[in-house]
């Protein structure tokens, strides 16, 4: 795939377009272990939990995307202590959902950027360094730049075979070779999607009150997974996806929810080249499993 390295690109944006943000609030004290995420129980859990899986995975073109490499996250705009604070627990949040990420001194494929204007940082990105944001159009871009709400998150996708190996793309007719000798069918896709990169862009006034575990965990979210937490349904479960637009003096999620680390687990998990309806599937069976619950009897 060949938008690897563009994201890293984004560190090139001059420094007038960022802040160095202290995340204010209850930052002190170690962070709560994942064995402390927050569950909340419903006598409707296997429905709910269907629901929830199905509004945070939109596919298109195959199966549900998500990154094939390790992940190797980084992070601007934060004090030192916040940053390394954030990137730590990411990475710790990555490994408990068997996600591979990459070793000290990785070259980051994902990033956290806190700015004053996430609306202007995005159309200065746009202007300086289009290659950040792969093959999306600019009528793509301008819609990303105007997502309500104080954050933002796009990754940078190519073609992956049945198998999840990256598609070679043949310079001479300029389209990707799918070389896989595996059928698609009603329940399997012989190439889907998956993830070189992605970045999250978040303004430093929603960070008022918030923890760096908490940004870690909302930042988690938004970059292993291709979802837009406007779709969640109406009166949900709890999850950290919350966390930026509930309104100052309502209770927030101090950690992710066993429905986050769950979903991210289920994907991650999922076979690569099922459909999305059965992978969909497998994701619910995860987080039902890890609320104590047993697996859906069906597809949906």
């Amino acid at each position: 795939m060949r938008f690897v390295a563009l994201v890293a690109l984004l560190l090139a944006i001059p420094v007038t377009a960022q802040v160095s943000a202290q995340v204010t609030g209850r930052v002190t004290g170690p962070s709560p272990p994942l064995s402390e995420i927050v569950v909340t129980a419903n006598p409707h859990r296997e429905e709910q939990v269907r629901n929830f899986v199905k509004a945070l995975t939109p596919a298109r073109g195959g199966s549900i995307p998500r990154f094939i490499d390790a992940v190797c996250p980084g992070a601007t705009g934060l004090g030192p202590a916040q940053k390394e604070a954030v990137i730590a627990r990411f990475r710790t949040v990555a490994t408990a959902a068997g996600i591979r990420v990459g070793k000290a001194g990785c070259v980051p494929n994902m990033f956290i950027i806190v700015t004053a204007d996430k609306n202007a940082f995005i159309e200065l990105l746009a202007k300086k360094r289009p290659g950040s944001f792969g093959a999306m159009s600019g009528r793509e871009i301008a819609r990303l730049a105007r997502t309500p709400g104080p954050a933002a998150a796009w990754q940078l996708e190519g073609p992956v075979n049945a198998s999840g190996v990256p598609l070679r793309f043949d310079e001479a007719t300029g389209a990707y070779v799918n070389s896989t000798t595996e059928a698609a069918s009603s329940i399997t896709v012989s190439a889907g999607r998956g993830f070189d990169a992605a970045a999250l862009i978040v303004e430093v006034k929603a960070l008022d009150g918030i923890r760096p575990v908490q940004l870690a965990d909302y930042a988690a979210m938004r970059l292993l997974a291709k979802l837009d937490p406007a779709r969640l349904p109406q009166r949900g479960p709890t999850t950290i996806l919350t966390v930026l637009t509930t309104p100052m003096g309502s209770p927030i999620p101090i950690t992710m929810s066993k429905w986050d680390l769950g979903f991210l687990r289920g994907l991650y998990a999922a076979t690569s080249n099922l459909s999305p309806a059965s992978q969909r599937s497998q994701i619910a069976g995860q987080v039902l499993r890890d609320l104590g619950g047993t697996s859906p009897k069906r597809n949906r």
